[in-house]
């Protein structure tokens, strides 16, 4: 250092360490008109151990934010999981719900379409009990040609409007409507 200021005629500042450890700050000032060249040496261990332990200190704060952050991190997905999962239980529980109603309904209606076949089996089962006798009779009594056939005029519209007034009277009974 001493060498370059007088080569160079400019002074320096320099920091290094020494060979026991300790840090120390030289510097040298070239004055040339008054042929002179001062220098000073300056023991700097104390701030270079203060540097060192605020670099350390940086290190664990930096270290101790991104922990933080991790674990904010972490309780985010926490909360958005159990939101998943919360959102998830609510979708299923509708889900089945309406799938539930469903079901009753079909249930419901099956019943009262096996009770209404229920119905309509013993009414056929009676016709056709009731029924084959007579049908027998008016079969053999043609063959036998003692029932007579005989055309009678009628006006079509006028009895369809009797056996629908009959038809309605039934559906009054029953809360129903006949158009």
């Amino acid at each position: 250092m001493w060498n370059s200021a007088i080569q160079s005629q400019q002074g320096s500042v320099r920091e290094f360490r020494l060979a026991d450890g300790r840090w120390c700050w030289a510097q040298i000032e070239v004055m040339p008109d008054l042929d002179i060249m001062l220098g000073s040496l300056l023991d700097v261990s104390d701030r270079k151990a203060l540097e060192v332990a605020e670099q350390k200190g940086l290190a664990i704060k930096e270290a101790d934010l991104r922990r933080r952050a991790e674990e904010a991190e972490e309780r985010r997905r926490q909360v958005e999981e159990q939101k998943r999962s919360q959102e998830h239980l609510i979708y299923m529980h509708v889900t089945s719900h309406e799938i539930r109603n469903l079901i009753s309904g079909v249930l419901e209606n099956s019943e009262l379409v096996a009770s209404n076949f229920n119905q309509l089996h013993e009414r056929l089962s009676f016709c056709l009990q009731n029924g084959v006798p007579a049908l027998e009779r008016i079969a053999n009594d043609t063959e036998l040609k003692t029932l007579r056939i005989h055309g009678v005029p009628f006006d079509p519209e006028v009895e369809a409007k009797k056996v629908l007034e009959i038809f309605k009277n039934e559906a009054r009974r029953s809360d129903s409507y006949v158009n």
